[in-house]
């Protein structure tokens, strides 16, 4: 966070919090209506929200959503600007203040910057799961990419063969990814040791 900053929080009006249409070239923007409206006029703005993944009942797809934290609420930064310029952008209704008779309420930096740390650890989370759903799905069919096979079967892993393989039931070491959804690994013959190209599903992990 800037060193310099003078946040306040302003009441929004009813419906401003609703998602804004994304620009045009835009689709993975996600901004609200008074987000919007605030910064096309120049102004700083944080409303804290929460995001989830949503998956349709019908297509299956997820879907990021995001949903504000304090409904009806957001915060402006005013340094270098004028209450009054903020008043008169649609979907602001007032101030926040301590009382009727004392001005508006300047927020703690601390609290502010509390808020955003919350939602970038969300964010993150968000980002972590969707990842990791992701290489499940290629993994199931057979599409997992050289990186998604270091991350579930790193090196030096020791792993079961299972499945109908001549050498289902031993143990073997992983060396690294091959290619088209295998590991490559090495098992211990009687004699030596011996390289082989497993498919990733014919792996367990022994715990």
């Amino acid at each position: 966070m800037a060193a310099r900053e003078n946040w306040y929080c302003i009441r929004t009006a009813p419906g401003a919090q609703r998602n804004a249409k994304a620009p045009e070239g835009m689709p993975g923007l996600m901004e609200s209506v008074i987000e919007r409206n605030l910064r096309n006029e120049g102004f700083r703005v944080f409303m804290p929200t929460v995001h989830f993944e949503v998956r349709h009942a019908r297509t299956k797809k997820w879907t990021e959503r995001r949903f504000p934290l304090l409904v009806g609420y957001a915060f402006v930064d005013m340094l270098g600007k004028q209450f009054e310029d903020v008043r008169r952008v649609e979907g602001v209704m007032c101030f926040l203040r301590r009382s009727a008779m004392s001005g508006p309420y300047q927020m703690p930096a601390d609290d502010i910057n509390s808020l955003m740390t919350i939602e970038e650890e969300n964010r993150a989370l968000i980002q972590k799961r969707r990842a990791e759903r992701e290489a499940r799905d290629r993994r199931a069919l057979h599409q997992t990419t050289r990186k998604d096979r270091e991350q579930i079967m790193p090196k030096d892993t020791i792993a079961t063969i299972c499945g109908k393989s001549p050498f289902s039931g031993l143990v073997a070491r992983v060396i690294g990814p091959s290619s088209r959804g295998k590991v490559k690994a090495v098992i211990e013959t009687l004699d030596s040791m011996l390289e082989l190209d497993i498919p990733l599903e014919k792996l367990e992990a022994v715990a």
